[in-house]
């Protein structure tokens, strides 16, 4: 969480006060998520975490969120191999958190069935 501080607060807004853009892949809401599946039963997450880096992190000017139906994402992180991947159960817990995300209109949501030569057009032609 410290880590995440040090990026989400301080570096990016530095870079920001600069006038410089700056592009990330995955940002606060992903290791929210992750506190949130990890450490269930940790009220801190919600209650401090999540309105802490809310208040003081660099607000994007764009959040783009890629969503694959449940089944996809599935077949895609089991052909990664990952060493340490989910949990199906964890696995199901995080694509519902992703859900509700999709349902706030703060992020435009892509679908992630398309090439990813044809993702990439769109949020250059964005940018």
């Amino acid at each position: 969480i410290a880590d995440l501080f040090v990026t989400a607060v301080v570096r990016v807004r530095m870079q920001t006060w600069r006038g410089r853009s700056v592009i990330c892949d995955r940002w606060v809401w992903d290791s929210l998520i992750d506190r949130r599946l990890y450490h269930k039963g940790a009220p801190w997450v919600d209650r401090f975490i999540g309105p802490l880096f809310a208040a003081l992190g660099a607000k994007p000017q764009l959040a783009i969120l890629l969503m694959l139906p449940f089944e996809e994402a599935k077949r895609r992180s089991e052909a990664k191999d990952e060493p340490f991947p989910d949990t199906p159960e964890v696995r199901a817990a995080r694509h519902l958190e992703y859900d509700a995300l999709a349902g706030d209109s703060s992020f435009l949501v892509f679908d992630a069935t398309r090439s990813p030569e044809e993702i990439s057009a769109s949020i250059v032609d964005l940018l």
